[in-house]
């Protein structure tokens, strides 16, 4: 591909991604950040952590998107894009919910919420390790010790009063895994999956 049409070509992908973050952003996560981010701080911090997260969603739909014209992830973009969810993903499994600590043994109140209008959380949930899994072919040995991991990080937070022990958000977390995985087949069917583990992991 010529320079000058991956320029065009980077520069509309840029411009519909950035659009699309904001939109995404204000009608959907705004609140939500505020809640996540509930630490005193200035307007003037709150607007520029607004405008880092709309940038960090407009790379990460433009790197996706670059890779179904380009075919391939550069290891610089992967590498951005795993640092950041690695970050985000501490964030939100350890000190998000710094204090609180609690328990809740019904799966089904998972779904109340859904049905109450809470979906947010609820789907969020369900994306969350998705990235996670698309790094690995999930053998039984590795989806048994996928299982222990999310029930040993649900488990360290009760114990640690880092959030609630919630078996409906282990039942949520195990799905996305599974949604991961589904992803991970699909690249490798259309091609796109240069970047991911061969499917002969043992």
């Amino acid at each position: 591909m010529k320079k000058s049409t991956l320029f065009v070509l980077d520069l509309l992908n840029f411009a519909v991604c950035f659009c699309f973050a904001s939109w995404l952003f204000m009608n959907f996560l705004f609140t939500y950040s505020l809640e996540i981010f509930n630490f005193p701080v200035s307007r003037t911090v709150i607007v520029l952590l607004n405008l880092a997260l709309i940038l960090v969603l407009a790379a990460f739909c433009f790197i996706w998107f670059r890779l179904l014209y380009l075919r391939y992830l550069n290891p610089k973009h992967l590498f951005f894009l795993y640092s950041v969810y690695f970050i985000l993903l501490f964030y939100l499994l350890f000190l998000k919910n710094i204090g609180s600590h609690s328990y809740e043994l019904n799966p089904l109140t998972y779904f109340n919420g859904i049905l109450f209008g809470y979906w947010f959380e609820p789907v969020m949930n369900l994306l969350l390790f998705i990235p996670l899994s698309l790094l690995f072919k999930m053998t039984w040995k590795r989806a048994l010790l996928a299982l222990m991991a999310l029930f040993f990080v649900e488990s360290l937070q009760y114990i640690l009063h880092l959030g609630v022990f919630d078996v409906g958000d282990l039942m949520a977390n195990a799905i996305s895994l599974a949604l991961g995985q589904g992803i991970r087949f699909l690249l490798f069917q259309l091609g796109l999956s240069s970047w991911l583990e061969k499917d002969d992991a043992r």
